[in-house]
């Protein structure tokens, strides 16, 4: 399972439990075990595919390690629909 972080830092405040890409973009569902003010994410990967062409890097196939919630995504577009608390 890939771990949620807060802005890419220790501790781990959660884990995934499924990821898709979609039409829409990707999509994610999560457990989160605290409680948390950020509403965007961010997304830690290497990059295993590319290309460049006219001065943009194109990206082919990337392997994701961990997805942060944060408050200033470098995707604007990235937003956490609804927070559920995974109860103990």
């Amino acid at each position: 399972m890939l771990p949620v972080f807060q802005e890419h830092k220790e501790p781990v405040i959660g884990q995934i439990i499924d990821i898709k890409v979609t039409e829409k973009g990707v999509w994610v569902a999560a457990g989160v075990w605290q409680e948390v003010s950020q509403r965007s994410f961010s997304f830690g990967f290497n990059v295993l595919e590319s290309y460049q062409k006219n001065y943009l890097r194109f990206l082919k196939k990337i392997n994701i390690k961990e997805i942060s919630l944060v408050f200033f995504p470098a995707q604007e577009d990235t937003q956490c629909k609804k927070i559920k608390m995974k109860q103990d």
